[in-house]
């Protein structure tokens, strides 16, 4: 996650002063993950890449 945010052009948001980016990213990969998985994806590619996604 950390090297595809390096290596990513992501933008920094500043929400209340606080630098926000790493935290909105991590979340947005992290949360669906589990649910793909619960409910069997149809390809073995995305149930790879749900299996990555997860620390």
């Amino acid at each position: 996650m950390r090297l595809f945010l390096h290596l990513g052009q992501v933008q920094h948001v500043y929400p209340g002063g606080y630098l926000a980016h790493h935290l909105l990213t991590d979340r947005l990969i992290t949360i669906p993950a589990p649910f793909v998985l619960t409910f069997r994806p149809r390809s073995r590619f995305t149930a790879v890449l749900s299996g990555l996604a997860l620390p």
